[in-house]
């Protein structure tokens, strides 16, 4: 029996991800599996895992996106309003 090539990726976030809509897949009969599940997932797991490297991670970006605006939001919240002259 070969080993799989793609074991290291079994622990990644995405691995789970990835498993799931491979399985809705096969089961819509939206693709049909020629070789092990387990292969499948490894491939295109190590395939988003290796892209991460070179594309942002668009997690962090939309992190940092939300951060910004609720740090407006607290902002705005805690700095007291001026009176306006009467």
């Amino acid at each position: 029996m070969s080993t799989n090539p793609y074991k290291k990726y079994r622990e990644s976030p995405l691995w789970k991800t990835v498993e799931n809509a491979v399985a809705d897949l096969v089961k819509n009969r939206d693709l049909t599996e020629t070789t092990s599940r387990e292969l499948i997932v490894g491939y295109i797991t190590k395939q988003i895992v290796d892209a991460d490297e070179v594309v942002p991670n668009i997690r962090v970006l939309n992190l940092v996106r939300d951060l910004r605006h609720t740090s407006k939001e607290l902002e705005t919240a805690v700095t007291p309003k001026r009176r306006q002259a009467v």
